[in-house]
């Protein structure tokens, strides 16, 4: 009852009613119970361009590590992946580098004793890193001197005993970095101080934590298939707020995104069915209880590797990428503008690479103020190989007319580089009071929109003309030619027969009962001619 009572006051979107002492879920909206398909949806076509062969970072040796998460991670500016070699090295290199890696190559950070497993960038500082390495550390890197070898580092020890596998920066908070290790321990930092903030026990290992869309859930996906919700400001103490199985009796791991769609909060998980194999995505709400069914179900295919799913809430689209693939895939997610509208998934078509380095180890997402939106480009990602690091950006096809405007149908409002708070104040926010507003703090938005480009929405509407018409129109000219042609042939076939009527000896015509006379031309006949 308590953890009811705590979610109905985090997610807003549903209530508790208290009868004879027993808390009851009070549901604001219908239920969805199906799931839209068609082929009107604006992102179906999307078409990607990569950067492969000499347009890429090549002859690589990240270190491949068996881990549910992606190894590498980007900013607008840099990317970082795992590095073979001694104690926990990192390759970090700028976004836009090309060219070969020389195997003596000093673009590292080297600061722990073990393999690094995760690595995450700071959302409002793009030349700020954090790694989590096998001996149990967690390193804070800052980049602003734009040599990796002078990069400062900050050490966050003393908490963690077991190699820690996933950190993951806070999406509104400044200084606020979550860690998970591989005995379920999870901190959360204040990096601005290097102190522990938080602590809580998962139960079981995690592989990987994820923010909701405003920072006030943490989700880990761990080790026993379940997915549990951590509210890290709870004041009797339980950060649990809730616990689910989205696959159930699933062998393997899988890694959930949060998303919300249409004014409702929904959880996307990707992974691998026992009962049914291969793999496949469903959507969860949050209003439901642990015992519920997802709301969605869509099979993706008949293979068996872990994906890494992607959730880009500017544009609506769920990215997947699989381990040992070398295809991409999304899926449009689409509410409406109320509760009571359901939630519907697209699949749309498949990308698949042309590069001859392999099938996917890993990918990064680069920030949505990264992107050309003049060429219409809806997301770009960096993809890692076990030699190379491609780019494949993907944009929508529009006319040039189009292109001219800002696509406002296409770009949402994208996360600034501002916090919404910091670490502190956000730990003390109210957590009894009714205002949901009060109780999170949403990251702050810009338009993606260029200055001085129009928008599309206020484009000045043309007339349409549908085929029907222009096809009426066409056979409507064409029967007036043809009338208009018979007209003057029979005109002309009037002319001529009054011509011959009455110019019998032009015409060899004839007079009425008169025999037309005999015209003498002088021509001479041969027999004529005297010799």
């Amino acid at each position: 009852p308590k953890k009811r009572k705590r979610m109905a006051s985090l997610l807003g979107s549903s209530g508790a009613s208290e009868e004879d002492g027993v808390v009851r879920p009070v549901s604001l909206s219908p239920r969805p119970t199906s799931f839209r398909s068609g082929v009107a949806h604006k992102f179906k076509f999307l078409t990607g361009q990569e950067k492969i062969n000499h347009d890429c970072v090549y002859n690589l040796r990240p270190k491949i590590l068996t881990s549910d998460t992606s190894p590498m991670a980007c900013s607008e500016t840099w990317f970082a992946v795992p590095y073979e070699g001694g104690g926990g090295p990192v390759f970090v290199s700028k976004v836009d580098a090309c060219g070969k890696v020389e195997p003596t190559t000093e673009a590292v950070v080297n600061g722990h004793k073990g393999p690094v497993y995760s690595v995450d960038f700071s959302p409002f500082h793009h030349d700020v890193l954090a790694t989590g390495g096998d001996d149990a550390k967690v390193n804070v890197w800052n980049l602003k001197t734009g040599d990796p070898q002078d990069a400062t580092q900050q050490l966050l020890e003393g908490t963690h005993t077991h190699g820690v596998r996933d950190v993951a920066f806070h999406p509104s908070v400044a200084s606020a970095l979550a860690s998970t290790a591989a005995d379920g321990d999870a901190i959360l930092w204040n990096v601005e101080t290097s102190q522990v903030a938080r602590k809580w026990k998962l139960g079981v290992g995690s592989s990987c934590l994820d923010w909701s869309y405003d920072g006030s859930l943490l989700l880990a996906s761990c080790r026993d298939r379940k997915l549990r919700a951590y509210d890290l400001r709870a004041s009797n103490g339980d950060a649990l707020a809730f616990e689910i199985e989205p696959h159930p009796g699933s062998s393997k791991s899988f890694r959930a995104k949060s998303a919300f769609v249409g004014g409702i909060n929904y959880i996307v998980s990707a992974g691998n069915p026992a009962r049914k194999g291969g793999r496949e995505v469903v959507a969860l709400d949050l209003r439901s209880s642990a015992k519920e069914a997802p709301l969605l179900s869509k099979a993706v295919d008949s293979q068996n590797g872990a994906m890494l799913p992607h959730f880009d809430d500017t544009t609506g689209i769920l990215w997947l990428w699989g381990r040992g693939d070398t295809t991409v895939r999304h899926i449009e997610l689409k509410g409406g503008d109320d509760d009571s509208t359901m939630l519907s998934m697209t699949l749309g078509h498949e990308f698949r690479t042309g590069s001859a380095a392999g099938p996917h180890v890993g990918f990064a997402a680069m920030p949505a103020r990264a992107l050309d939106v003049a060429n219409l480009q809806v997301a770009k990602f960096l993809r890692l190989t076990s030699t190379t690091v491609e780019s494949v950006a993907f944009t929508l096809p529009r006319t040039p007319e189009l292109k001219a405007y800002f696509n406002d149908d296409v770009y949402g409002d994208a996360r600034t580089r501002e916090p919404a708070t910091d670490l502190t104040k956000w730990l003390l926010l109210s957590q009894g009071d009714d205002d949901q507003k009060k109780k999170s703090a949403p990251p702050k938005l810009t338009s993606l929109r260029p200055e001085g480009m129009p928008l599309l929405s206020e484009k000045e509407v043309e007339a349409v003309v549908l085929n029907t018409q222009i096809v009426k129109e066409k056979l409507k000219v064409e029967k007036q030619q043809k009338q208009d042609d018979t007209k003057t042939y029979e005109r002309l076939t009037a002319l001529a027969n009054q011509y011959e009527k009455y110019q019998p000896n032009h015409s060899l015509g004839a007079k009425k009962g008169v025999d037309a006379a005999v015209i003498d031309g002088g021509e001479v006949d041969d027999d004529e001619w005297d010799d």
